[in-house]
């Protein structure tokens, strides 16, 4: 009978990865770039005061900016993908031409941010204030706007197939050229005031292809 081995004590808790050293510039006005802060990806930046901040060709996908103040910040062509902004404030923020799918801006507050050319395939935006907010040539498809406040939101040429607008209010929202086969508007208020749509299916086997009609005066 072979002695039973020796009582090992359990292992101590892992340690906390350590802060990465460019979170300490989190403060308004700074320029991660010109720090050579390119690479944040995971870079836990929650409820840090990040006014006038730029972000521009930074990589914060998986990033956390939850509560976050970021109005007027800058995110040009920056990778967001999977990066986390719910209940973020970024009243005028710029996400132009940013890489953001699956990326999160839950119940965030969006008035008059600019989504021009982003890729948000997948991106959350359910319950965020989105007044005004313009994704002009944005490929959102598949995106869920569920509860968003669009009020006059500026959605011209985008690629929106597939997105979800239930519970959204659509007042005065301009969709002239955007494409949206397959988008659910269920319960959806004020698409009587929408600008330019006129909502279709897309085509199927049994049907021919029609074009978007769009209601424009011009």
């Amino acid at each position: 009978m072979q002695p039973s081995p020796p009582h090992l004590p359990p292992l101590p808790p892992a340690l906390p990865p350590p802060p990465h050293p460019c979170s300490s510039l989190a403060r308004p006005e700074v320029n991660m770039a010109s720090h050579g802060c390119t690479s944040l990806s995971k870079v836990d930046f929650s409820g840090a005061i990040l006014t006038h901040a730029s972000f521009a060709d930074v990589n914060v996908s998986k990033a956390y900016f939850e509560g976050a103040v970021l109005e007027e910040a800058n995110f040009l062509r920056s990778a967001v993908a999977g990066a986390t902004f719910e209940s973020a404030r970024m009243s005028k923020a710029r996400f132009t031409k940013v890489n953001g799918r699956s990326s999160s801006f839950h119940a965030a507050s969006l008035i008059e941010a600019d989504f021009s050319q982003a890729y948000l395939v997948n991106a959350v935006f359910s319950d965020a204030d989105l007044t005004k907010a313009t994704f002009a040539l944005a490929t959102a498809r598949g995106a869920n706007f569920r509860g968003a406040s669009m009020l006059e939101a500026n959605l011209q040429d985008a690629d929106l197939r597939g997105a979800f607008f239930q519970e959204a209010d659509l007042t005065g929202a301009n969709f002239f050229g955007a494409l949206v086969y397959e988008t659910d508007v269920l319960f959806a208020r004020g698409l009587g005031a929408v600008k330019c749509l006129k909502f279709t299916q897309q085509p199927t086997q049994n049907t021919k292809p029609r074009s978007p009609q769009w209601n424009c005066p011009y």
